[in-house]
């Protein structure tokens, strides 16, 4: 499975791109990392057994990235609590996309 950042990577889109065996982007393609975004309005147990459950994937979120990028352990808490924001070049970098089009491919590449 081939990834195709075409504009913007943003939060579950994240997990699902970098979950691809080959993730190619364009230069201008803009990507985001974070803790997402929730409410809770429900009893006081209730909310807490919500959050129990969204600590959880939070764990689970960080070993994915992990596995399927450059990112470590360290360098992930720093930017966790973040609106982590970067472009390909970067993604390069943290190992998110592997090559750039009209960089690393021609646009045929994903033709």
């Amino acid at each position: 499975v081939i990834g195709v950042a075409l504009d913007l990577v943003a939060s579950a889109g994240m997990a699902i791109y970098i979950s691809c065996h080959e993730r190619v982007a364009f230069d201008s393609s803009a990507f985001l990392l974070h803790d997402g975004e929730i409410a809770i309005e429900n009893s006081r147990k209730k909310s807490k057994d919500v959050m129990e459950f969204f600590n959880q994937g939070d764990e689970r979120m960080k070993q994915h990235v992990i596995k399927h990028t450059k990112i470590d352990s360290d360098f992930y808490d720093s930017i966790y609590s973040d609106e982590y924001w970067f472009y390909a070049d970067k993604g390069v970098e943290l190992g998110v996309v592997d090559k750039i089009i009209g960089k690393d491919c021609d646009l045929d590449y994903i033709l």
